[in-house]
């Protein structure tokens, strides 16, 4: 299983992440940056260390991750500008497939003019 990610809102990402079966949250390393995301466990090489592609708000009031099910740790984060969109989760990572985005950013445009998205594009 691999890494998995999505857009919750203009202002929430969510990221899941596989880990092996019968894992207790004791184990685990969870390092949420404003810039930077670490996640592995105790003992054991990390099983994500990358750059976000933009910034998020990293403090514990607005970063969330939990262990679900005792195999997948599911995180969210609220992006530190909720203008920006994000066509990938990391700096040089893959990127979501371009009908998608073309599609997301004609919606946000269209958002943006009837004054619901943002005032300024950042």
């Amino acid at each position: 299983m691999a890494l998995t990610w999505r857009i919750i809102s203009l202002q929430e990402v969510t990221i899941n992440v596989p880990v092996p079966p019968g894992t207790k949250s004791r184990f685990l390393v969870a390092d949420i940056k404003n810039t930077s995301l670490k996640v592995g466990l105790k003992g054991q090489p990390l099983i994500i260390d990358g750059e976000l592609f933009k910034a998020v708000k990293g403090d514990d009031y607005v970063c969330y991750w939990s262990l679900e099910d005792q195999n997948e740790v599911s995180i969210l984060f609220t992006k530190q500008n909720k203008c920006d969109w994000w066509k990938s989760l990391f700096k040089g990572g893959p990127e979501i497939v371009s009908h998608s985005y073309e599609r997301l950013e004609l919606l946000l445009e269209f958002l943006d003019f009837l004054g619901l998205y943002c005032l300024v594009n950042a």
